[in-house]
């Protein structure tokens, strides 16, 4: 497997609830995503320290998958990895989490308004890639199923 830049990893592992209720809500065995920046670093919104923000990829040893987008240039991946980084420090958004888990559970939209310094991992991601003019699925945030099940992405191996 050849892992470059702007590369979406995908967690499976099931360490904590919140990762539980994620996973059974989406029907999914993904609740987390993030984007590979080089040197083995991930840009993940990250719902334990509340924060975006870089993280070792050796944290998540044997619990991801890694999917690629083939069409990607070079600059491309750069300007996805260059997104992810200029949102570091941006909040975790639980309330977009918990809007997400409504929509899905009682299969209700209710308002929400993007505050655009809050995310949560997925909706990181898409933005990183709608950066570039790539959008994984026409729904603003997506679960990481919704994701990783993009055509637009290939699993090239595990991590």
């Amino acid at each position: 497997m050849k892992l470059e830049v702007g590369d979406v990893v995908a967690y499976k592992g099931s360490d904590g609830l919140f990762s539980s209720i994620i996973k059974r809500i989406t029907k999914s065995k993904y609740s987390h995503l993030g984007i590979f920046i080089g040197s083995g670093l991930l840009v993940e919104a990250d719902g334990y320290t509340n924060r975006v923000r870089y993280r070792p990829m050796s944290e998540y040893k044997n619990s991801l998958d890694i999917f690629t987008c083939k069409q990607l240039t070079d600059k491309d991946r750069q300007k996805i990895c260059d997104y992810a980084i200029s949102q570091i420090g941006d909040r975790y958004s639980y309330f977009l989490t918990l809007w997400m888990g409504v929509k899905f559970l009682f299969h209700v939209l209710l308002p929400y308004i993007d505050t655009k310094s809050s995310k949560n991992c997925s909706e990181l991601v898409n933005l990183a890639y709608d950066s570039i003019n790539l959008r994984f699925c026409p729904d603003k945030w997506p679960t990481p199923e919704q994701v990783i099940s993009s055509e637009l992405l290939v699993k090239i191996g595990e991590y």
